[in-house]
């Protein structure tokens, strides 16, 4: 996070080391695989630009995930949402696989963090539920959901702070939050800049007109309203039946600067009772987690409580 961006914020500095070691370039999709069982489309469009971690290994998992949803006659987004969140489970957890010298969607199912497994699950359930065919089609809903305005323009397109990627993914219809319908919701009026706080982070502010880009994104973003979910009132029986599973749930912080420091997909135990299947760096992969959603807020200090959106 800031993104966070796509990093945990206990994962920062890793973050820097990961991107000289970890990435790997491929940048040209050369294969479409289709979903198996899955009726063509009529209209054929251009791939996106893809930068994979592993093309044959990611399309292929992909292509998995995608005919598992089809297959599944599921409709409904939130319940698609965790049913593809839920293939990842036990993917390792990386940091900084969006990190290149140039930008382009990134894609890697051999590593993911707490944005990018939120992000390209909502992807791939969008792809499902709006009748797309191939996993080609959440390429373009993943491109559309990480960037301002669905274009990739340079580093600073890159929905970044999780306000702005609400607010922008709102606007073009992507999501729907839903916190402040929500018992015990409380607004609040936060600032973000820890990015230009901490340029030395991150590389591609070296670049001046970068650096302006994304400050005037946090000016954007100075004492905007927003409604969090207090942690203490998560626990509540109002709370535990308004969280539906398959809400995509960000972990609002106190980290000055920031305002999201993780993200995960809800389920629900037998006793109905929300958890966070997630990118976990304490474990070290995707999981879910044995602890509740309430208790895991509990055990994170810097925690301040939850937004909650779900797809449109």
């Amino acid at each position: 996070m800031p993104r966070y961006l796509n990093y945990h914020p206990q994962t920062i500095m890793e973050i820097i080391s990961a991107v000289s070691s970890r990435i790997r370039y491929c940048v040209v999709l050369t294969a479409v695989v289709m979903c198996a069982a899955v009726p063509a489309s009529p209209q054929v469009a251009s791939t996106p630009m893809v930068r994979w971690g592993d093309e044959q290994a990611d399309t292929i998992k992909l292509a998995s995930v995608c005919k598992t949803l089809y297959e599944s006659g599921e409709k409904d987004r939130n319940r698609l949402t965790l049913l593809a969140a839920r293939q990842f489970i036990g993917v390792p957890y990386v940091a900084g696989t969006l990190e290149s010298p140039t930008e382009m969607l990134a894609v890697s199912t051999s590593g993911l963090d707490c944005t990018t497994l939120v992000e390209l699950s909502m992807a791939l359930a969008k792809s499902v539920a709006d009748g797309g065919d191939s996993w080609r089609d959440a390429l373009y809903n993943l491109q559309d959901i990480r960037y301002r305005g669905g274009v990739v323009d340079g580093y600073a397109s890159r929905l970044h702070y999780i306000s702005d990627w609400i607010t922008d993914n709102t606007y073009r219809r992507n999501i729907r939050e839903v916190t402040s319908d929500a018992p015990r919701a409380k607004a609040q009026v936060a600032s973000v800049n820890f990015m230009t706080a901490h340029r030395d982070k991150y590389p591609p502010l070296a670049d001046q007109a970068t650096y302006d880009k994304i400050r005037d994104m946090e000016r954007r973003l100075h004492r905007v309203k927003s409604y969090y979910i207090p942690k203490a009132a998560v626990s509540s029986r109002e709370v535990r039946d308004f969280i539906v599973e398959g809400d995509v749930v960000f972990i609002t912080t106190s980290i000055e600067g920031l305002d999201v420091s993780h993200a995960g997909v809800i389920f629900k135990d037998e006793m109905g009772v929300p958890h966070l299947l997630h990118a976990s760096t304490t474990a070290g992969k995707v999981i879910e987690d044995s602890l509740s959603l309430a208790d895991y807020l509990a055990r994170q200090k810097k925690s301040t409580g939850i937004r909650i959106v779900r797809l449109r």
